[in-house]
């Protein structure tokens, strides 16, 4: 009796949902993603080996990550929800084919002169959990700063330039360039969530 009573406690340990253990982080390894579990503890949740970027959401519900298709370039932002083990794509962008791209309604504007999307270079998340800001290819000397709104499922461009980090408050340390007239010049400028610059951090010059 004691070793049948063990063989169901060890079946029903083994079918707990991921969700209920505890998730210390994720990383990637030869271009897949896994979840972290203490120390040593880990498991895969991809396995084509094209991803990178992982990002935990802080309520560990979610990853996010990019994803660069090797057969046209095209790269995605996917989400990874825990819970079902399942993946979404957020965000699709490929420079040389609009047409594959995630529509954007800012496109051709003054901000931001392209007709897509151009390749994600970087992603981060928002402390909230509300937001994932990416950067992508735009401008010769300069990136371009958009962000997932998760609530609204839209994407807005946000500033030219690198996030650098982004504050517990939702601020962000943006690294733009700027010409004064002498030469052209890197600064950091804390940004609030609107995009506006409430003050510089440093000038470097390139």
């Amino acid at each position: 009796m004691k070793s049948k009573i063990s063989i169901v406690i060890t079946v029903l340990l083994l079918s707990v949902p991921v969700i209920s253990q505890h998730i210390s982080g994720v990383f990637q390894s030869h271009g897949n993603v896994y979840l972290q579990f203490g120390k040593s503890s880990f498991t895969p949740i991809t396995k084509g080996k094209m991803d990178t970027l992982p990002k935990l959401s802080n309520n560990k519900k979610y990853v996010i990550f990019l994803r660069v298709l090797p057969k046209n370039h095209t790269s995605q932002i996917i989400r990874y929800d825990i819970a079902t083990s399942t993946e979404s794509v957020l965000v699709q962008a490929n420079t040389d084919h609009p047409e594959v791209c995630t529509p954007i309604s800012y496109a051709n504007s003054d901000d931001y002169p392209f007709p897509c999307l151009g390749s994600i270079s970087n992603i981060e998340l928002s402390p909230d959990n509300k937001r994932i800001y990416f950067e992508t290819d735009a401008w010769a000397v300069s990136a371009a700063i958009h962000y997932y709104d998760i609530t609204t499922s839209k994407i807005y461009f946000f500033h030219s330039g690198s996030i650098t980090r982004i504050f517990s408050n939702g601020m962000l340390d943006v690294q733009i360039t700027v010409n004064d007239g002498h030469g052209r010049y890197w600064q950091n400028w804390l940004f609030n969530s609107k995009g506006k610059k409430v003050r510089s951090f440093e000038n470097k010059e390139y």
